[in-house]
């Protein structure tokens, strides 16, 4: 079960990162926002072929940065920095998740997710491979 508070600071509720795993994300409760609006999530998912543009622009936007830039979860992606990824061709998939709305997330895809309303909860599966 994952918990997620409004995104009040545009920081977004989950910060882009990458799962070792493939998951499936169910949005099983959002409230509504003050004027009846239903709630829901604002997925932002790359390709895996991504990854090295992600990478680049990202250090290069926070040079001090001594992490891996994806996998820190410090940094969200903003409508600006989106932008400036989609004109150097790493260009997200959008997502609007609502209730009872299933999201799959491949194993190594680079995402975040932005709570729109005040709350939300989801259900998350994830496939994890035994070793041999």
């Amino acid at each position: 079960m994952y918990i997620a508070s409004r995104d009040t600071y545009h920081e977004g509720s989950t910060a882009l990162h990458v799962d070792a795993t493939a998951a499936v994300n169910v949005l099983v409760y959002a409230a509504s926002d003050a004027n009846g609006n239903a709630g829901g999530a604002r997925w932002l998912l790359w390709k895996r072929d991504d990854v090295a543009i992600l990478k680049e622009v990202l250090r290069k936007r926070f040079p001090d940065l001594t992490q891996d830039p994806i996998q820190c979860r410090h940094i969200f992606v903003d409508k600006p920095l989106e932008q400036e990824l989609s004109a150097q061709g790493a260009r997200p998939f959008v997502v609007i998740q609502r209730i009872g709305d299933a999201i799959f997330i491949p194993a190594g895809v680079p995402h975040q997710v932005i709570v729109g309303a005040n709350s939300c909860y989801a259900g998350k599966a994830e496939q994890h491979r035994s070793q041999i």
